[in-house]
């Protein structure tokens, strides 16, 4: 038996013949909670002088006293992303940030 149809698709409409006002609230988008997973409060980062030989970079080579910025680090989850910020202890000013 061959069913004309059968081969089709089931669409769902979220509407219900109401005003049209159900249908937009269901289709908001909702904002994704942030959860901090880690937090550090003192971060600093630096500017990696160039290489003196071909040798790999060296830590132990840079002045430990002489930072670029300073400040908190946060690791924070939001939906389904991890992000990494850097941003001011004072201020809360952000300083960078990478996905």
């Amino acid at each position: 038996m061959d069913k004309e149809g059968d081969d089709q698709k089931q669409v769902i409409r979220p509407h219900d013949g109401g005003s049209g006002e159900e249908a937009r609230d269901e289709h908001e988008v909702v904002e994704a909670v942030e959860l901090v997973l880690f937090h550090v409060k003192e971060c600093y980062v630096y500017l990696i002088p160039p290489r003196k030989t071909a040798a790999s970079y060296r830590a132990d080579e840079w002045n430990v006293n002489k930072w670029h910025w300073e400040g908190a680090l946060k690791v924070v989850s939001k939906g389904e992303e991890c992000i990494i910020r850097l941003e001011d202890n004072k201020t809360g000013e952000l300083f960078a940030e990478h996905f």
